[in-house]
C-alpha cells in the first residue's frame, strides 16, 4: 500500500467553540434593573419615614395631626416590609451579577429569590389594605373637599381588594418567569456545566 495514499476516515471537522446561550445575559439584567429599581424604593421609604413632616404638612394641609399619628401608627409595619424588601433586592442582585458571571449558586440563589418575593407579593398586599383603607378614611374626613368628591375616596377605600390583587399579579411576574426558565430541561443542563 502506497504510504501517501489518504486515510478511508478522515479526521472530524471541529465546528469551533459552542455558541454561548443569551439567556444569562438577558435576565441577569433585567434582575439587576428591578433589583436596583427595588433598593430604590426601599431606602426611599425608609428616607420617607425619617423625614415625614414636611410630605405630610405639603400633603395633607389642614390633616397633619391625623396623619402623623396614622403614619406612627404603621411605620413599623412599612418598616418591616422595607426590610424585608431591602434583603430580596440585594438577593436578586446578588443571583442576577453571579449568573451574569455564570456561575452555577446563581440559580441557588435566584430559586430561593423567587420563592421569598412570591411569599411577599402574596402577604405584602393584603397586609397593607386596612393601611390604605386608613389614608382615603382621613382623606376623606379631613381635606376640604367639594361636593360628591367624599364618593371618590369611598370608591378608593372599597377598591383596595382590587388594588391588592393587582400587585399581586404584578409583584408575580418575575419570579414565576424566573422558575419556569430555571426549571426548563435544557437550561437546567447547562447550568450544571457552569464552576
Amino acid at each position: 500500500m502506497d504510504a501517501t495514499a489518504l486515510p478511508s476516515n478522515p479526521p472530524p471537522v471541529h465546528a469551533g467553540p459552542a455558541k454561548s446561550s443569551a439567556w444569562p445575559l438577558v435576565l441577569g439584567i433585567l434582575g439587576i434593573i428591578f433589583a436596583l429599581g427595588a433598593l430604590l424604593g426601599s431606602l426611599s421609604g425608609f428616607v420617607f419615614l425619617v423625614a415625614k413632616g414636611p410630605f405630610v404638612r405639603w400633603t395633607a394641609p389642614g390633616a397633619e395631626a391625623e396623619m402623623m399619628a396614622y403614619y406612627t401608627r404603621w411605620t413599623p409595619h412599612m418598616a418591616g416590609f422595607g426590610l424585608i424588601a431591602a434583603l430580596l433586592a440585594a438577593l436578586l442582585l446578588t443571583g442576577s451579577i453571579a449568573l451574569l458571571r455564570r456561575r452555577r449558586y446563581s440559580v441557588r440563589l435566584l430559586r430561593t429569590w423567587a420563592v421569598g418575593k412570591g411569599i411577599y407579593a402574596i402577604v405584602y398586599p393584603f397586609w397593607m389594605m386596612p393601611m390604605q383603607r386608613e389614608s382615603f378614611e382621613i382623606q376623606r374626613e379631613t381635606m376640604p373637599t367639594p361636593p360628591g368628591a367624599a364618593n371618590f375616596f369611598d370608591m378608593f377605600a372599597s377598591a383596595t381588594p382590587i388594588i391588592a390583587a393587582f400587585q399581586v399579579g404584578w409583584f408575580l411576574v418575575f419570579p414565576i418567569i424566573v422558575l419556569l426558565l430555571l426549571a426548563m430541561p435544557k437550561i437546567r443542563e447547562e447550568t450544571r456545566t457552569w464552576p
